[in-house]
């Protein structure tokens, strides 16, 4: 038997090379020397977001103030024949801080302006007192006085009832002032009250 022998063309011959995989072609996959060839490498790109937490704000409670310290400035009437200024803190069911007219204030200075006819001093001082805040009293009053011995009498003047809540706060020094008032004595009239008004206390004795 005769066998045929088919010539195909060059063209076919090469496009059938070309679509017949190699043992000798390279992978696609970039591989390292010391990985398994069948692994690859994927790398991921990550990006970090910081958020600033906002910062902590801590309130503290207030200290309770105990005690508050006053002061008043009188007038050359007021304090005409060496009177004292005494305090009187009064409150509820019956609390005071002594029987009336309270207790003496502290002398801080007297400031003099002058002569009386009679040779006196004429002038103004600057008193003080520390009132106890835990005591609660509610009101308090400036009571012209007089001491005899160890006893301290009344002397016909006093100011209007003061409420202690109503001291100005902001004030660091709060100071009663009847410096330029006229003499009024209070004969037992309860309209009779000197009133004053609130200032500054200035530490220099002016």
């Amino acid at each position: 038997m005769n066998k045929k022998v088919i010539l195909l063309p060059a063209a076919i011959i090469f496009a059938l090379a070309a679509c017949t995989p190699s043992s000798n072609s390279s992978s696609l996959t970039t591989t390292s020397d010391s990985e398994d060839p069948t692994t690859t490498t994927t790398t991921t790109s990550q990006s970090t977001t910081t958020t600033e937490e906002p910062p902590v704000t801590t309130t503290s409670e207030p200290t309770p103030q105990n005690s508050l310290t006053i002061y008043f400035k009188d007038a050359s009437w007021w304090n005409k024949d060496a009177a004292e200024t005494a305090i009187y803190l009064y409150g509820e069911e019956g609390l005071e801080n002594a029987v009336f007219p309270g207790e003496v204030m502290d002398q801080v200075d007297f400031i003099k302006t002058g002569t009386s006819p009679e040779g006196w001093d004429v002038g103004y001082n600057y008193k003080t007192y520390t009132i106890d805040l835990t005591k609660g009293y509610t009101h308090f009053v400036f009571v012209r006085s007089g001491l005899s011995g160890e006893v301290l009498s009344d002397w016909n003047a006093r100011s209007q009832e003061i409420a202690i809540e109503d001291i100005p706060s902001d004030l660091t020094a709060p100071m009663y002032t009847i410096e330029n008032t006229e003499a009024i004595w209070y004969d037992n009239n309860p309209e009779n009250c000197v009133i004053g008004s609130w200032a500054e206390y200035d530490y220099t004795g002016n």
